[in-house]
């Protein structure tokens, strides 16, 4: 019916607040950061969308048969991560995103204005993607605490992806 689903809003909505956090874990080479600068259609805004190739979360078109039936479920689609990746620490990562998503208590507000039509008309387009490992640092201290909730992920591994990011940032 064209309306997404409660999980799909607290996934979007905790990606919109924590993805620029997860490059971290989905982005850890210096050469992650090039397709995001030169790419036409890489994500540059931490925005969601159906059709724009722009946006850090893109709900891709559902195709159908020839009766007009689902051929594949519909997805959320990440476009972040690359294949620097540590896969189980951004899995962990996305679950907290859901977790964060379903504890926004303006979770509605968050969808609107983070969709991407809606921000490209009201703030020029969204928050940027961070583009090198200096801004996904600022991105991990802002949010770790959404990614520490629960001792998913415990503090002392925090600080030493931090001092990473440092030290990669030099």
């Amino acid at each position: 019916d064209g309306k997404l689903l409660d999980e799909g809003k607290w996934l979007i909505g905790g990606l919109t607040r924590l993805g620029g956090a997860l490059m971290a874990f989905g982005n850890r080479d210096r050469g992650s950061f090039v397709r995001l600068t030169q790419g036409k259609e890489a994500p540059n805004t931490v925005t969601w969308g159906q059709f724009n190739r722009k946006a850090l979360i893109r709900l891709p078109i559902v195709p159908m048969d020839a009766e007009g039936n689902k051929v594949t479920a519909p997805t959320i689609e990440f476009r972040l991560p690359d294949g620097s990746t540590h896969p189980h620490l951004l899995l962990a990562g996305i679950a907290q995103c859901i977790s964060t998503g379903k504890a926004e208590k303006n979770l509605d507000a968050r969808i609107e204005e983070t969709k991407a039509e809606t921000a490209a008309a009201t703030s020029g387009g969204g928050a940027p993607v961070p583009k090198n490992f200096a801004e996904v640092r600022v991105e991990l201290e802002k949010n770790r605490n959404a990614l520490e909730a629960g001792k998913v992920f415990p503090t002392h591994m925090i600080d030493s992806i931090l001092t990473s990011l440092s030290e990669e940032g030099e």
